[in-house]
């Protein structure tokens, strides 16, 4: 039995396969047009919102130890106890946002009260809102205990 290559000279089914192939493009070239506009309005959209402002100005850190290390260690033995202490200073243009834990202890409250004076925006993380006795357009005051936070940590280290 001998097999022959023959083309099929159907004319209907050449139709459908032409009527197909021209289906395929025209979906292909709807779809492409969509794609190219939701990508155009994508990234050539904008948009005004108050709140979002860019500020320029400079930061300037300083501190009071004169180019030396903090904590000399290098005597140290376990359970030693060296405590140090260093001054940064600010000096810088821009406003900075201050974040302060324990804002209504002495040191805490000194911090908020000198960051709001500089014109800084502080958020004090306090227990207790009432405590705080200051207000500020430019102070956030979040409730909540710091050692909440801090529950899941302690809880690994006393299981290691």
């Amino acid at each position: 039995m001998a097999f022959s290559k023959s083309r099929s000279t159907d004319p209907p089914r050449r139709r459908r396969l032409g009527i197909r192939l021209l289906a395929s493009a025209a979906v292909l070239t709807v779809a492409s047009g969509a794609w190219s506009a939701a990508t155009w309005s994508a990234l050539s959209d904008s948009s005004v919102t108050p709140a979002n402002s860019v500020t320029a100005g400079s930061v300037d850190l300083s501190d009071n130890d004169s180019g030396g290390g903090l904590l000399a260690l290098g005597t140290a033995r376990p359970n030693d106890v060296v405590t140090g202490c260093i001054r940064v200073t600010y000096s810088g243009s821009a406003p900075a946002r201050v974040r302060v834990f324990g804002a209504t202890g002495g040191t805490g409250r000194h911090l908020v009260e000198q960051s709001l004076a500089q014109g800084h925006a502080v958020t004090a993380f306090v227990r207790d809102p009432a405590k705080l006795g200051t207000a500020h357009a430019n102070l956030t005051v979040v409730q909540g205990d710091a050692m909440d936070a801090l529950a899941p940590v302690v809880a690994k280290l006393a299981g290691s």
